[in-house]
């Protein structure tokens, strides 16, 4: 092997990219619980005097990301924040959010997230990091980022898996989320949308629970959603 001057100057380069982009997506990483600690979706009630305008998508991160669930789901604007700390975007029924009965309502009812931050790592292939992100999500730092009460004794990684360029996560949480209430395992999916680092989650509700297969399969749909919206 030839040891070119030029070679030894792209290792450290490569090393600090590493470092750099690791440094973002645990950063990512500790901005995820804080939308799942409040659940409350802003479902109509009888006193509202007309039915709510509702949206089904959103551009967010000056329009680098479009956020938009599966068929039925909208976005619940008095839940979702956009900032220069990243953004948090909460989806419902269409129906329910609208109080209306002539909205869309989805096939199967869930509670749906998305957050959203600058991966600090440019265009580069996050996938590349992912090992190092699985491995901080098993920590107890990484335990204590995801749980809704901050304490990493609440959290259990049950799997995390890699399809192409996005991770997903089968998380349990047993502290309690203020609001509306969910079932303690859920599924979260990483990966990266024009240079900002998108956690999408589905949670099914206490009241209305699916298996994993089903929250899994959503999922799926919502990743696919959001990349064609975002394109």
């Amino acid at each position: 092997m030839i040891d070119h001057p030029f070679a030894r100057k792209a290792r450290p380069m490569r090393h600090r990219l590493s470092r750099i982009a690791g440094f973002w997506l645990m950063l990512a990483v500790l901005c995820l619980g804080t939308g799942l600690s409040t659940l409350r979706a802003g479902a109509q009630t009888a006193n509202d005097p007309a039915p709510r305008k509702t949206w089904v998508s959103i551009k967010i991160a000056q329009g680098a990301v479009t956020i938009a669930g599966p068929p039925g789901y909208c976005i619940d604007p008095s839940a979702s924040r956009d900032d220069e700390k990243g953004a948090f975007v909460l989806l419902g029924s269409c129906a329910s959010l609208a109080g209306s009965a002539d909205s869309a309502s989805p096939r199967t009812a869930a509670i749906l997230t998305a957050t959203i931050s600058p991966s600090g790592a440019g265009q580069a292939d996050l996938s590349a990091f992912f090992p190092t992100m699985a491995k901080f999500l098993q920590s107890e730092s990484g335990r204590a980022a995801l749980s809704r009460s901050g304490k990493a004794k609440s959290v259990k990684i049950l799997k995390i898996a890699s399809v192409g360029d996005v991770m997903y996560v089968s998380v349990r949480d047993i502290a309690r989320a203020d609001g509306q209430e969910v079932e303690p395992d859920y599924w979260r999916a990483l990966f990266a949308v024009n240079g900002q680092i998108v956690t999408l989650s589905v949670l099914s509700l206490g009241a209305m629970p699916l298996d994993q297969a089903a929250k899994r399969a959503l999922l799926e749909k919502f990743v696919a959603k959001v990349k064609a919206a975002s394109k």
